[in-house]
């Protein structure tokens, strides 16, 4: 069975400089559509000579599944209180087509 190692990224600064040691490689560099997604994923692959970078929906801000807020802690229903319709739609269409 073939496996895969997926390295998730959130944007941010980095806490130490830069040494080359312990880089990890890729096949490829997958970043969602907003343009600070681009711009971190274009530092990422600074590093990764070669290795592709592609904007997708897939790794887009979204919900996975539009989840009934009640019984949560108020600082995760706010946050799903936040979510557009649009954003209750899309995000469980986007989670369902990427396990299809």
């Amino acid at each position: 069975m073939a496996s895969r190692l997926l390295f998730l990224a959130r944007h941010g600064e980095q806490d130490r400089p830069a040494d080359g040691q312990d880089r990890p490689g890729g096949a490829a560099v997958h970043h969602g559509p907003l343009p600070r997604a681009a711009q971190t994923a274009g530092l990422v692959a600074r590093s990764l000579p070669g290795v592709p970078v592609y904007a997708t929906e897939l790794a887009g801000d979204h919900l996975p599944h539009d989840t009934d807020p009640a019984g949560l802690p108020p600082a995760y229903a706010r946050l799903l209180a936040a979510c557009s319709p649009a954003e209750r739609v899309d995000g469980p269409r986007l989670a369902a087509a990427y396990r299809s």
